[in-house]
């Protein structure tokens, strides 16, 4: 097992462009976190949910850990940075815990109804990783990096290693659905995003693994989360075209300012034990599948919305 200098470990934390929202692409709602993301790039995008390293969306939470790893000299005459690379992996484990989402849609009127959407999820903390990467959230190519330290130690082989890791977590959902109401012989009446409401809690891990076992420990570790509770009006202009208004919590609600081996939790050893076995994780493949869930979704439709609020839908 590899010993650290206790009194070297930093993480750092930066969300420079953090600001909660939903924006519009010509079929979905995207829950992001900056503005003038790119909606359109997003609407054929294949990683849904997790963006690790995508080069189509900017990252609004950013990563950075240090550690210096100590290989006593004794026993170990010789030890280099490829050594480092051989015996261990260095780098971010994420867990993810999905809270319930729950969507309202109006019609354009009171007669028009609403559409009522709840979304189950697993309300337990998982592994946020990607098929590829599994179960870290880069390629190893680029997961840290080892530079050699004070050489003439003459008890340990000093290694500072540094990991950066970025996110840009997301949801998407479709904005419009069709209300047929009570008359299900009528042609639906389309219904409109009012409101979502979701949140999602973070554990951002900094780890290694020791590759002749497979076993992960934690060196250091932070928690943030994003919470979603939007509320959508529309404006329909003389062309037919929507401007779309949207108001909730944008702050930096839930960003972490940094961490530490002090802020290492129980549920950290459980998600490295879940990185261990490889299960259960949260990967692009899985969001996509449980939000298009039948079985996971409870649909309340109204033909009357008694809710209805006159400002919701307004003409120019």
């Amino acid at each position: 097992m590899p010993t650290f200098d206790d009194d070297a470990h930093k993480f750092f934390v930066d969300a420079p462009f953090w600001s909660a929202g939903v924006s519009f692409s010509p079929n979905k709602a995207w829950m992001t976190l900056t503005d003038g993301v790119p909606v359109g790039l997003l609407e054929s995008a294949a990683s849904i949910g997790s963006t690790f390293d995508s080069p189509l969306i900017p990252n609004v939470i950013l990563f950075t850990a240090e550690c210096v790893l100590l290989v006593p000299k004794s026993g170990n005459p010789t030890f280099s940075e490829s050594d480092v690379r051989t015996k261990f992996d260095f780098g971010f484990v994420q867990g993810i815990l999905e809270r319930d989402i729950h969507i309202d849609f109006w019609g354009r009127q009171k007669n028009h109804g609403r559409m009522i959407l709840h979304i189950s999820m697993p309300n337990a903390f998982e592994v946020d990783t990607e098929e590829a990467i599994k179960p870290f959230t880069r390629v190893r190519a680029s997961r840290f990096s080892v530079t050699r330290i004070n050489p003439f130690d003459n008890k340990f082989h000093r290694f500072k290693i540094v990991s950066k890791f970025g996110d840009h977590p997301m949801l998407q959902v479709n904005h419009t659905v069709g209300n047929k109401g009570q008359a299900n012989d009528q042609p639906p009446i389309k219904n409109f995003i009012r409101s979502i409401t979701s949140s999602r809690s973070f554990r951002t891990i900094f780890c290694f693994k020791d590759r002749s076992t497979n076993k992960f420990d934690s060196i250091s570790s932070t928690e943030w989360s994003v919470v979603y509770d939007h509320t959508v009006s529309y404006l329909e202009k003389s062309d037919g075209s929507l401007e779309r208004t949207v108001s909730g919590p944008n702050g930096k609600l839930g960003v972490p300012s940094g961490g530490s081996p002090s802020n290492i939790s129980r549920q950290d050893n459980n998600l490295l034990r879940m990185a261990e076995v490889g299960s259960p994780l949260e990967s692009p493949s899985v969001l996509s599948s449980r939000l298009a869930d039948a079985s996971r979704r409870t649909i309340t439709v109204e033909s009357v919305n008694n809710d209805f609020d006159p400002s919701f839908f307004r003409s120019a």
